[in-house]
């Protein structure tokens, strides 16, 4: 990319970016020889070069009454960059304090590839040692024990915390559903519980997640502060009084 569209991607005018490049080369000098580089019309040179001034990008020096145009450093370009990214921080902090609270969202996914790709995107936002949360019936169909043993998987690479409560009614169909290679490590993270869940649910930070196994298989996402909150309290509540795996 040429030097002048490089000064335009960070803010200059086309005249602006000709007329400092041309000063650069010409050292200080007046508007005659300015306008013959820069091809600026010379009826147009003076506000250019006050914008240029303005910007902290052009300074001036007046000899026997005549003004002598010069170019700043280049540095100055990045100076003047910094103190533009500190007001914009200003002014963000200050946008912020008017912001509406975040609205309670509500998302559909229909079929698995879909809900697998928003499970993926809540572990692109996860951090290790976080926990989420889980409560299931657990007794569903084989689409959804493959889908649940490849999404408990993908939680324990990525050192979430995990914790499930399963209905205690359907103990021995869920461990029958397990590999025996992977039962020690659900045995970690399972309690059953006396409460028979009337489906499938996921808490994670500000989101709660309701899963559906008839055809089409749906996930139905909800994000919302609140709503999260007393999900949490209602699960916790469960695990504290439910009997380890």
């Amino acid at each position: 990319m040429a030097h002048e569209e490089l000064l335009e991607t960070i803010g200059l005018t086309a005249w602006e970016a000709r007329t400092y490049l041309a000063l650069l080369e010409l050292g200080s000098t007046t508007t005659g020889p300015l306008v013959k580089k820069c091809g600026v019309p010379q009826s147009k040179i003076y506000a250019v070069l006050e914008s240029l001034i303005r910007k902290g990008l052009v300074n001036y020096v007046i000899k026997g009454k005549i003004k002598y145009f010069q170019a700043a450093d280049p540095q100055r370009i990045l100076t003047t960059f910094k103190e533009k990214e500190m007001a914009i921080e200003k002014i963000l902090a200050a946008l912020r304090t008017k912001q509406k609270k975040e609205r309670q969202a509500v998302e559909l996914y229909e079929e698995l590839p879909a809900i697998r790709s928003m499970c993926v995107g809540i572990l692109d936002r996860a951090k290790a040692d976080e926990p989420f949360y889980g409560f299931s019936t657990g007794a569903y169909p084989e689409e959804a024990n493959k889908f649940y043993h490849w999404w408990g998987a993908r939680k324990h690479v990525a050192g979430i915390k995990d914790h499930l409560l399963i209905s205690k009614q359907n103990q021995i169909r869920f461990e029958k559903s397990i590999e025996k290679e992977a039962l020690s490590e659900v045995k970690k993270i399972t309690r059953y519980s006396k409460i028979s869940f009337p489906g499938d649910v996921g808490i994670f930070r500000d989101f709660v997640c309701l899963f559906t196994w008839e055809d089409p298989p749906t996930a139905i996402v909800v994000k919302s502060k609140n709503l999260s909150q007393q999900y949490k309290e209602f699960f916790l509540g469960l695990w504290n009084a439910a009997q380890p795996m």
